[in-house]
């Protein structure tokens, strides 16, 4: 599997809430290029439907994660292994051999308990949908503060191990994974909200890059619970810093809203109505800008190092001068995150700077190794990218 940066959503609404071609267009102006089709259950849908949406996603070279209720874990509960075999290799007959298909959606979010269930539900569907990738999404083990998310009383060294053990024994070559907490609103604590999200992405760089393997970060579209709307601002955030800790994709939560829950709100389709909302254009923009901005480069490289400076939630990553760093100020006293990267087929080096604040923009006045400076603004959560050959070999 290429490790090329993805942008995706998850999607709950059923097939018929528009028309397959309609909403393959809204997916390609919106810049996603892996989305998750809508809900096919075989008990009573329409297969024909699923194949229009995958010859629509291939003209428009999208590649699409199925959702088919055939796949998913949890039906290892009520039905035997053989027959969850028999229905997973029914699907692949389907669907499967489509040039647009990435691979089935295997379920969401396994409690602990849920481990072995799921690891076992993964082989099947690896071994029974040769040359797709299968996809699931893991809890936020290891950055849920108190009042957030209820995993027990279970230490870090407890959830490496348990994320550690699904990479391994399923040998997944992408998992994925949902935090929400950077965005709590003005009554939850914050700070330690923005703090459990970087723990929680160091946590999953660190544990799939031992396995090697990939992650894509669930991130926030949608107001709900004790979650605030997210701005522009935060939007452009999300991406920048997800991609700066070593995500290879974002999956946004989520596309389709359906008008049963007035909690969920400003979602970028406000019902299966399908009104677009602001945050269709917010997300279409935010994801625009850095595909043209640092898609190509950011597909032949991935992440060596991350530090921070200016919010210091880990001693081990706070940001220490180097031999490619003189100085680093920051006028406005705001929060900083330093990436290194390699490129996969060579050993040429990058560097990015993302403004650290979700509310402020930043300006950065950089010295470089042999005294070459940068200095610019920054918007909220933007990022600006360097060569440090570049920028290490010129002298001011």
């Amino acid at each position: 599997m290429n490790k090329d940066i993805k942008f995706g959503f998850w999607n709950y609404a059923p097939f018929g809430v528009i028309s397959n071609k309609e909403a393959v267009k809204d997916w390609v102006n919106a810049e996603s290029n892996l989305p998750m089709s809508f809900v096919y259950d075989f008990h009573n849908g329409n297969k024909e439907e699923i194949i229009e949406l995958l010859d629509e996603c291939q003209k428009s070279n999208l590649k699409l994660i199925i959702s088919d209720t055939r796949t998913i874990f949890r039906n290892l509960c009520s039905v035997s292994e053989e027959q969850f075999r028999k229905d997973v290799k029914a699907a692949f007959d389907d669907f499967g051999h489509h040039p647009a298909a990435f691979g089935f959606f295997v379920g969401d979010e396994p409690s602990p308990e849920e481990t072995d269930l799921f690891i076992k539900a993964v082989k099947i569907v690896k071994e029974e949908t040769p040359g797709l990738v299968p996809f699931g999404n893991l809890l936020p083990y290891f950055g849920a503060s108190d009042h957030v998310l209820d995993i027990g009383n279970k230490n870090f060294e407890y959830y490496s191990n348990l994320v550690g053990k699904i990479l391994k024994e399923t040998g997944l070559p992408v998992i994925g994974y949902d935090q929400y907490s950077q965005c709590l609103d003005d009554l939850g604590n914050q700070e330690t909200g923005i703090n459990s999200y970087f723990i929680g992405l160091d946590k999953y760089y660190d544990l799939c890059k031992k396995n090697d393997s990939s992650f894509y970060i669930s991130l926030l579209s949608v107001g709900h619970w004790m979650y605030r709307v997210p701005s522009e601002d935060d939007i452009r955030w999300q991406i920048s810093t997800a991609f700066a800790h070593g995500a290879r994709g974002v999956i946004w939560f989520y596309f389709y809203q359906d008008d049963k829950d007035y909690s969920y709100r400003l979602s970028p389709f406000t019902n299966y109505g399908l009104k677009k909302t602001p945050m269709y254009d917010i997300v279409s923009r935010e994801q625009y800008l850095f595909k043209k901005t640092f898609e190509d480069q950011f597909n032949k490289m991935e992440l060596v190092n991350v530090y921070h400076l200016g919010h210091i939630y880990d001693e081990n990553k706070r940001f220490v001068y180097d031999e490619y760093i003189k100085d680093v100020m920051v006028d406005r006293k705001l929060p900083v995150i330093i990436s290194y990267y390699k490129e996969f087929n060579s050993d040429k080096k990058w560097v990015s700077f993302v403004n650290g604040s979700q509310k402020y923009a930043s300006i950065l006045r950089i010295t470089f190794s042999k005294g070459h400076k940068e200095v610019f603004w920054l918007a909220p959560g933007e990022m600006r990218l360097f060569d440090l050959d570049e920028v290490c070999t010129s002298e001011e």
